[in-house]
């Protein structure tokens, strides 16, 4: 919009006529902008109001921005004015590129969004254009840092990388350091003041939509008709770096699935890092020319793509977010990670952790298994991102996705249809599979599903079990994704240039075991004595060590048990405190209960006769260690029917009430016998 872009109301006018915002005039809160950094401020800059470096007509000019006071408003705060907690801005930071060897003063960008303006050049800066006169470097760490502190206009500051496998890329640690991938970056540097959660998101790794371009020798900024070049039609190999993109992200996902901070090793959580999607337009609204910010005019730095406002956006769900407005509400669903990076399709995708277990009726039933609940979100929210990870029983196979979609006959052929749904799961330590695609001369390494869902029909609500064998089930922390495709399944035929793509964010999973032990059963009052049942819960990360309400409930014949209306039958009670997994090293995650009254072994028998079956389960959901409620998870056990002891006595005849009497004679071989019989053998 600043630098070669358009003005503010083709903004509106284009968000109005592909459908972004139902009024031209209602954009706040609704359309994300991101300028450059450098033309809201650059320090090289004197007359920041002039005609050189701000629009001298329409709503950001200096005569429509004075202040109550009489002040003329900056650029970006009026942009906020505007445009409210979705104007934010691209920030280029120092980073030297390397070609042939020798580095080359390109820098790298990231999206801020709800933050402070950022001061900086348009290429970073670097010790080459600080002695040029042409700016001093700004580093990554000054920026992430900055956007921690209370501040403000620091209202929930958090950042995406932008296009990090692009040529203009994130290279050398700076990846490491943001996420904490490596252990010696996990530190609190970038984390909000104030409020427990990291800065720096994930990655924009959907960068435009360059499904046909020009190369770069062949454009000629002064006298150029992208429509007749026959690159226009795209080819294959064209979205190179989005699928780069994707199979990092996945390996990087692999690595912080059990994350701790360097003075809390002990307290476990996964470290999340989400996807996003824009067109990176830069005010075009019919297709896309670009030129890196680099001090040296290079060819090979020039770009033309199909590329337009649009075309490539992050779909956000708002359900369930705070704020008071709309606006603010899709903000946090994009900080998140609550949304979808897509062309085209937009999914909706939740996860039920156990099919046999309503987790909000907190009610069991044995013989069907079906999608119920959303114990698993996509994305995060709350403290350090916790929020939306579902608990499930280590390798149980009764998990079950559920998932809606959408599409626009525009976006693909066959009217938009679906033609492929892709399960991606990746592990602790086991990122998602790839596989070769050819690419040139050579192949590639691109990311295919484990496993697929049925397409089904549009605006249906859809549901699938977990296959095992397919996209496997949970025995470590994992976390599962969703591709939608139209025109074809990219595993087996690559996706045309014509046609569309949907992207979600995971489901995160935490794995947990169970132990029930019955110490004794107490076959003559037919029961479970009060503290004779035993439940060991251990889990793969820490979780909060709070008291928690546990119950006991009854399977009846059919093998349900009522829901949460009705009271256990008993509470259970810690047997100490929370323990450390030391398979996994996390503390605060294992915990074991018994039961505080009797268990009555009688009624309804199941599953077969001579059987009594149980369900154990939190009353109150657990929270992860830092505090997010997650929720309620149960586990079944059988008890056998008891068995009265028998009595064996022998019923003597006797006449009257005296007992027989016997010889003095008999009466002593008896007594002897006894002695003998008595007598024990001393070693």
């Amino acid at each position: 919009m600043q630098a070669y872009g358009g003005p503010i109301q083709m903004i509106r006018e284009s968000a109005y006529a592909i459908g972004l915002i139902d009024d031209p005039s209602d954009t706040h809160g609704k359309v994300v902008t991101t300028d450059h950094n450098a033309f809201y401020k650059n320090p090289l800059e004197t007359d920041v109001n002039g005609p050189l470096h701000r629009p001298p007509f329409g709503p950001t000019s200096p005569a429509k921005s004075v202040g109550a006071d009489g002040t003329i408003k900056s650029e970006f705060a009026r942009m906020r004015e505007l445009f409210g907690p979705a104007c934010g801005e691209e920030i280029a930071f120092s980073q030297d590129i390397y070609f042939s060897g020798y580095p080359i003063p390109i820098g790298a960008h990231m999206l801020g969004y709800r933050g402070a303006q950022v001061p900086g050049t348009w290429h970073g800066g670097s010790m080459v254009s600080l002695a040029l006169g042409e700016g001093a470097p700004l580093y990554l760490d000054t920026i992430l840092k900055s956007m921690t502190k209370a501040h403000p206009d620091n209202t929930g500051a958090f950042s995406f990388a932008a296009h990090p496998y692009s040529m203009q890329g994130w290279f050398g640690d700076s990846m490491d350091k943001s996420i904490g991938v490596k252990p010696i970056y996990r530190n609190y540097d970038y984390v909000s003041e104030g409020s427990p959660n990291f800065v720096f998101r994930g990655l924009q790794i959907y960068n435009g939509y360059d499904a046909g371009s020009v190369p770069g020798e062949a454009i000629d900024f002064k006298a150029m008709n992208p429509w007749v070049h026959e690159g226009w039609t795209g080819g294959p190999g064209w979205d190179r770096e989005l699928q780069i993109g994707l199979r990092n992200w996945h390996e990087m996902m692999s690595k912080t699935m059990s994350w701790a901070f360097y003075d809390k090793l002990g307290k476990k959580f996964i470290r999340k890092l989400y996807v996003s999607a824009g067109s990176d337009a830069h005010g075009n609204f019919n297709f896309s020319s670009s030129r890196l910010a680099t001090l040296i005019p290079m060819p090979a730095t020039f770009g033309m793509t199909r590329s337009s406002f649009g075309s490539c956006r992050s779909y956000v769900f708002t359900e369930g977010k705070a704020g008071a407005t709309f606006g603010e509400k899709a903000m946090q669903a994009l900080a998140d990670g609550n949304h979808v990076a897509t062309d085209g399709p937009v999914v909706n995708f939740s996860m039920d952790a156990e099919g046999r277990y309503d987790s909000v009726k907190q009610m069991w039933h044995d013989k069907s298994s079906a999608r119920e609940n959303a114990d698993g979100k996509m994305g995060g929210g709350g403290a350090y991102g916790g929020e939306g990870t579902m608990l499930v029983k280590r390798g149980s196979p009764e998990m079950h996705f559920g998932w809606r979609w959408a599409n626009n006959a525009d976006f693909g052929s066959a009217g938009g249809a679906l033609s492929s749904v892709l399960v991606y799961r990746t592990s602790d330590g086991d990122a998602n599979p790839t596989q070769d695609r050819p690419y040139g001369t050579s192949f590639e390494k691109v990311v295919k599903g484990r496993g697929s869902l049925a397409t089904g029909t549009a605006d249906a609500d859809l549901s699938e079990k977990v296959n095992g064998t397919e996209e496997g089930l949970v025995s470590k922390v994992s976390c599962y994704s969703l591709a939608a495709f139209t025109g074809s399944n990219p595993d087996v035929t690559p996706i045309a240039g014509s046609e569309h793509r949907c992207y979600t964010n995971p489901v995160w999973a935490i794995p947990y075991d169970v132990e029930t032990t019955v110490t004794a059963v107490n076959s003559s009052l037919k029961q479970i004595d009060a503290g004779k049942l035993i439940v060991k819960f251990t889990f793969d990360l820490s979780m909060m060590p709070t008291a928690y309400k546990i119950g006991v409930k009854k399977l009846g014949a059919g093998g349900t048990t009522s829901d949460k209306s009705a009271a256990p039958i008993t509470l259970c009670s810690p047997l100490g405190v929370w323990g450390t997994n030391f398979v996994t090293g996390a503390d605060f995650a294992v915990l074991t209960v018994k039961n505080d009254a009797p268990i009555a072994l009688s009624g309804d028998e199941y599953p077969t006769a001579g059987k009594y079956a149980f369900m154990v389960y939190f009353m109150d959901p657990p929270k992860d260690v830092n505090g997010n409620v997650l929720h309620s998870i149960a586990t079944t056990f059988t008890v056998d029917k008891p068995v009265a002891a028998k009595k064996c006595f022998v019923e003597a005849t006797r006449t009257g009430s005296a007992l027989p009497t016997l010889p003095t004679g008999a009466l002593a071989l008896v007594l002897l016998l006894a002695a003998f019989v008595g007598r024990r053998r001393v070693a």
